[in-house]
């Protein structure tokens, strides 16, 4: 028969056991997230053709009134550590027009 005793610490240790596992998963998810920070920059793309989109000169942190008012090109672009149109072009090298219209532009317009 289980005394009186034996089930405060019967208690107590899966309460002990509880907070203990409950810190290890805590640690866990801490440590898979890595302790860099990235900035997002937002850039606008202003050319008038897609063509045009593959060159930094044609975009600017300034937003563009037609964004959301089509499809035909990018509009809005978010890119990280993009503080400069140097960075910019580093992150458009190699990419198409089409490609960073379709899948880096979170608006676009005609």
């Amino acid at each position: 028969m289980i005394t009186l005793k034996n089930a405060r610490l019967l208690v107590a240790t899966l309460f002990a056991l509880f907070v203990g596992a409950f810190f290890v998963v805590k640690a866990m998810n801490k440590a898979d997230k890595p302790n860099v920070s990235k900035a997002t920059n937002i850039w606008y793309f202003q050319g008038s053709s897609l063509a045009e989109a593959q060159d930094a000169e044609n975009y600017s942190q300034t937003p563009h009134p037609s964004c959301n008012m089509g499809t035909a090109l990018p509009c809005e672009v978010p890119v990280d550590n993009a503080p400069d149109q140097s960075s910019l072009q580093n992150f458009l090298d190699g990419k198409t027009g089409a490609e960073i219209r379709d899948n880096y532009a979170t608006s676009k317009r005609n």
